[in-house]
């Protein structure tokens, strides 16, 4: 019965300090994370760009008479894209 109480003891005191440096790792994610994007921010409303601009591989915000040659999977300019960056991109949301 001993043996049994330390094991639960033991158990519940991991799980303890496992939430508590997830939660914890999580405000100092949030912290980097708030940095980077206000960073972003400033960058896109200085010049007036949306998310899709800062991915460099994202060929459907240029203009579609002027298509890539060298590019893959591309039959015709208005085709969509096979591998789209602009996906898990959000556009910024002015407020203002």
């Amino acid at each position: 019965m001993k043996n049994y109480f330390i094991y639960i003891i033991l158990f519940w005191s991991f799980l303890l300090i496992g939430i508590t440096g997830m939660v914890s790792y999580k405000f100092i994610q949030k912290e980097e994370a708030e940095i980077y994007y206000s960073n972003q921010r400033q960058i896109s409303k200085s010049f007036l760009l949306t998310d899709f601009c800062f991915s460099t591989e994202s060929r459907h915000v240029r203009h579609l008479s002027m298509p890539e040659w060298i590019a893959p999977f591309q039959d015709f300019p208005a085709y969509h894209e096979h591998f789209p960056s602009s996906s898990f991109l959000k556009p910024i949301i002015y407020s203002e």
